[in-house]
């Protein structure tokens, strides 16, 4: 009886998607895990950098990688290595950028 509850628990969370939609949602989940690693990685390149006054990365790219979907390994790195916790475009750029791909997250499962 409990694995019968847990195949149905199983089967309402997965919305009876498709074996193309299962593949489409591991490559997206892939894809975030690659992009947040690497906003993580270059917070900490760019706190090593600043320690030591080389070239720094811009930070252009630094928020680019939160737009394109790192904005939570961006957030972990300005935390993790207390690196551009007074920029305006940090501080409150990047957890409203999170919290817009949340919400688009949520609309966008919604309609699966």
């Amino acid at each position: 009886a409990k694995d019968r509850q847990q195949q149905s628990d199983h089967h309402q969370f997965s919305h009876n998607i498709s074996p193309s939609e299962r593949h489409n949602m591991d490559i997206l989940f892939c894809y975030l895990l690659i992009i947040n690693a690497l906003g993580l990685l270059l917070m900490h390149i760019d706190k090593q950098k600043a320690i030591k006054n080389q070239w720094r990365i811009p930070e252009r790219v630094l928020i680019g990688i939160g737009i394109l979907g790192g904005s939570l390994g961006c957030i972990a790195g300005m935390r993790i290595f207390h690196h551009k916790t007074k920029h305006l475009a940090f501080w409150l750029g990047l957890p409203l950028i999170l919290f817009a791909q949340i919400m688009i997250g949520i609309f966008l499962y919604a309609k699966i």
